[in-house]
C-alpha cells in the first residue's frame, strides 16, 4: 500500500493533501505560523474578523480577505474581493479567480501583511481520518463549483459551514446540554 498520493476505496478516489503553512513574514502580526494540517483543515478563511479561521490583525486587511483552498490535486488562494487586494509574488489577484499556489511564494495582503508559502508532502500515517475526509469533501466541492459560479460557490460556503459544525464536538455538545437542561 502506497503512503502517498492517491488511493482507492471501492468508487471513491483519497488524495494525501499537500501540507500548507502560511508563515507571516511580514506585517503586524510577523512571526505567525498557519499550518492546515494542524487546524485539520483543507479550506482556510482569512481575514481580520475572528469569524475566520485566519485572523489577522491588520487594518488593512478585510474582514474576509481571502479563502486557501485544497482542491485534490493543489492549494490554492483565492482574493474575495477584498479592499486593499491579494497579490502572489507583486502579481495582483482577481477577484474570485483561484491562484495554485506554490512553494517558495510570497502572498501580500492588504498593505503591510506578507506570508510565505511552505508545501511539503505527508505520508497517509501522518493525516487524520477527519483530514482527509475533509480533503475529499473539498475538491468535491471544488469539481462541483467550477461548474457553476456564484451559486455554487455560495453552496460551498454553506457546505464548509455545516460540515465545520457538525465536526467541531464542542458544538455538537452544547445544543444537546442545553435541550437537557431546558427540558428538567
Amino acid at each position: 500500500m502506497a503512503d502517498e498520493g492517491p488511493s482507492t476505496s471501492g468508487d471513491v478516489r483519497f488524495t494525501v493533501p499537500t501540507r500548507l503553512k502560511l508563515i507571516v513574514t511580514e506585517g503586524p502580526c510577523e512571526g505567525q505560523i498557519f499550518d492546515a494540517a494542524e487546524m485539520d483543515a483543507c479550506f482556510l478563511t482569512l481575514g481580520r474578523t475572528k469569524k475566520t479561521k485566519i485572523h489577522l490583525k491588520d487594518d488593512s486587511i478585510s474582514e474576509k480577505h481571502a479563502e486557501f483552498a485544497w482542491t485534490g490535486s493543489h492549494w490554492t488562494v483565492t482574493d474575495t474581493c477584498s479592499s486593499n487586494g491579494t497579490r502572489v509574488n507583486g502579481a495582483k489577484l482577481k477577484p474570485n479567480e483561484p491562484h495554485v499556489l506554490k512553494a517558495g511564494e510570497h502572498v501580500a495582503l492588504g498593505d503591510e501583511t506578507i506570508m510565505t508559502v511552505e508545501l511539503s508532502q505527508q505520508s497517509l500515517a501522518n493525516v487524520s481520518l477527519e483530514w482527509l475526509m475533509r480533503a475529499h469533501f473539498e475538491s468535491s466541492c471544488q469539481g462541483l463549483e467550477a461548474g457553476g459560479a456564484d451559486k455554487a460557490r455560495e453552496m460551498v460556503r454553506r457546505c464548509h459551514e455545516a460540515l465545520d459544525s457538525l465536526m467541531d464536538p464542542a458544538a455538537a455538545v452544547a445544543p444537546a446540554a442545553a435541550a437537557t437542561a431546558g427540558g428538567k
